[in-house]
């Protein structure tokens, strides 16, 4: 939740930070429109303000939203970390970036999650406790034999002794009394009942850890499919971003010089504010894949 906060935090800024300029930018753009229009130059018409004042609109929307999220994802922040609503947080992060892709082979992922996801512990520790209790509940069966010596000495040294066999002085003398007993109180059928009844619990552990082998690396193939896909999507978005700049700005120029019409300039605004936004999604997604994958296999606990 803390990292999803923390990318989500950098996303809704870096979107907002672009947003704006490119709100600056189209504003630049229908400020030059309204002049032409007011001189009369010719060199723009009414349709091209209206294309524009359109493509700002949208834009407008887009930032709110932006920032919106940015304050919401901010706020999380200071939750998850503790430091309180009304403290004044600080990223290290200028800015989002994609994180290295990790250099493991998904089958030395799924081998790490078997053996180190938390539930695959807990899993083995409840396992030895329900293997315990079976034989225990097995022992139940079994009467109870047990063994020990009795003795007895005493001594009264105002006494005198007796060395008589047939009399007894209690107060000098002793023993020694071996004893071998038996203790039996099982009751056949409630014991074997609890027997079933531990044996059957220790099959439903097994089924769930069999179900667990099974499952586990499939939840490690699927984020690890999720990361692959969206670490070459950003490595592409940011590339089709870098274009839709040139496109922009080379619209942009050609519009000044009187040679682009304003329709175009919007086409190429809203085409780079899109591919932006969307390889900085993207990164988002590709960051939090990748600590999804830490968590699955254990890494992140």
């Amino acid at each position: 939740d803390t990292k999803r906060a923390y990318f989500g935090y950098l996303t809704a800024r870096d979107i907002r930070v672009f947003l704006e300029d490119m709100q600056g930018r189209l504003n630049w753009a229908i400020e030059s429109v309204e002049r032409n229009l007011k001189e009369e130059t010719g060199e723009s018409r009414q349709s091209d303000l209206y294309a524009l004042q359109t493509a700002r609109g949208m834009l407008a929307k887009y930032v709110h939203q932006s920032r919106a999220v940015e304050k919401i994802s901010l706020d999380g922040l200071k939750v998850l970390t503790g430091a309180g609503l009304k403290s004044d947080l600080t990223v290290a992060d200028a800015r989002i970036e994609p994180v290295v892709f990790p250099q493991i082979e998904l089958a030395e992922f799924q081998s790490r999650a078997l053996l180190e996801r938390p539930e695959m512990q807990q899993l083995e520790a409840g396992l030895r406790a329900r293997r315990a209790l079976v034989a225990a509940k097995k022992a139940d069966r079994m009467p109870d034999v047990y063994a020990g010596v009795i003795g007895q000495f005493n001594y009264a040294s105002q006494r005198e002794r007796l060395d008589n066999p047939y009399l007894n002085d209690p107060f000098n003398g002793g023993g020694l009394t071996p004893v071998v007993g038996v203790k039996w109180d099982s009751v056949f059928g409630v014991t074997n009942a609890r027997v079933n009844q531990a044996q059957a619990e220790l099959e439903a552990l097994n089924h769930k850890k069999a179900f667990a082998v099974a499952g586990i690396p499939f939840e490690v193939g699927e984020a690890y499919a999720n990361a692959r896909a969206n670490h070459d999507s950003q490595r592409d978005l940011a590339e089709g971003a870098a274009a839709a700049r040139r496109w922009m700005v080379a619209s942009l120029a050609d519009f000044s010089a009187g040679l682009e019409s304003a329709d175009k300039v919007a086409d190429a605004i809203k085409n780079y504010a899109l591919a932006q936004t969307e390889y900085l999604r993207t990164v988002n997604d590709y960051n939090m894949n990748v600590a999804q994958l830490a968590r699955l296999t254990g890494e992140l606990r």
